[in-house]
Formats: structure tokens, sequence, C-alpha cells
């Protein structure tokens, strides 16, 4: 397996399923190091 380092994110979506969303936020804001984005509108 080769190592893989980037500068920047471009772009990050994470889907996951209802539930578990406190343990999503803090690997977002704590590995990823960004903020949540609003949810977008449930048709």
């Amino acid at each position: 397996m080769t190592d893989f380092t980037s500068e920047r994110f471009d772009h990050v979506r994470l889907d996951i399923p209802a539930g578990p969303e406190d343990g999503c936020r803090a690997f977002r804001s704590g590995v990823l190091g960004t903020a949540e984005p609003p949810k977008p509108p449930v048709p």
C-alpha cells in the first residue's frame, strides 16, 4: 500500500444512517477539523 498525503481537502461527503450523528460530528470536527454544514431539506 502506498502512503497518501494531502495538503487540503476539496470536498468531503459523509453519508450516515440516522442515530450515530454525535460520533460523526466528533469525527468531522476532531479528525477532519471541519465544521458541520447545514443539512439539506428532506423532500
